[in-house]
């Protein structure tokens, strides 16, 4: 099999069904996240999140809601 590359202009020709099982595929399968902070005391908090999605059809971003 070969491997395609898609660039944002490919990505951006997609038809918006397509677009979207795309974008939300690439988080994987039951992948997790560590979402880190620290404020401005110096305390820090790390949390695991399995929240990861694409947020609208014409941007390509992944979006951790909380």
């Amino acid at each position: 099999m070969k491997t395609k590359f898609l660039d944002s202009t490919d990505i951006d020709q997609l038809q918006s069904r397509e677009r979207v099982h795309l974008i939300n595929s690439l988080g994987g399968f039951k992948s997790v996240s560590l979402i880190g902070t620290k404020s401005r005391s110096g305390n820090t908090n790390l949390s695991i999140f399995s929240s990861l999605f694409h947020i609208g059809l014409a941007t390509k971003i992944l979006e951790h809601i909380i």
